[in-house]
């Protein structure tokens, strides 16, 4: 049984199973990562907005987590993985004065720690770094309409400073 932990306690190996799984969501086929933008970008506003948001979010982690689990078969493990959590107040932001930001960093020293840097402010926020940057992970927008002025296929990010 896969237990839940916080990104910051996992083995380097750990950290990069569980990239590699979500990388295998994504190339598929099929592309089990698609469903969730598409189910998130069409549902998620409601769900967000009311009393059924913990009930929403819940089974939504819970489906996410077995497609996790099945790309991580899919590549060669036992499927004995599962979604890590991080500590939002902590980690909300890529400073890398101290520990704060420690999931968003690409290498210390050479070795694996996170799942990317912030996006590049002077370039859109496009995600310049990491497992999921611009040149390797495309962002699609197949279910709804796209927000006014979305016309990138790249994940953005922008944390706070």
């Amino acid at each position: 049984m896969a237990i839940r932990r916080n990104f910051r306690k996992l083995k380097d190996s750990e950290k990069d199973r569980f990239i590699r799984a979500v990388l295998r969501m994504k190339s598929g086929p099929p592309d089990r990562y698609q469903k969730y933008v598409d189910f998130h970008r069409l549902y998620a506003g409601n769900a967000h907005a009311g009393i059924v948001f913990l009930a929403w979010h819940r089974i939504f982690i819970y489906l996410f987590e077995k497609d996790l689990q099945q790309a991580d078969r899919d590549i060669g493990n036992n499927g004995d993985i599962a979604l890590p959590y991080w500590d939002w107040p902590r980690d909300s932001s890529p400073d890398s004065k101290d520990s704060t930001g420690y999931i968003w960093r690409d290498k210390n020293s050479g070795k694996f720690i996170g799942v990317g840097g912030n996006g590049d402010p002077a370039d859109d926020n496009k995600v310049t770094t990491g497992p999921f940057e611009a040149s390797s992970w495309t962002v699609k927008l197949t279910a709804g309409r796209p927000p006014a002025g979305y016309d990138k296929a790249y994940l953005k990010r922008s944390l706070a400073e």
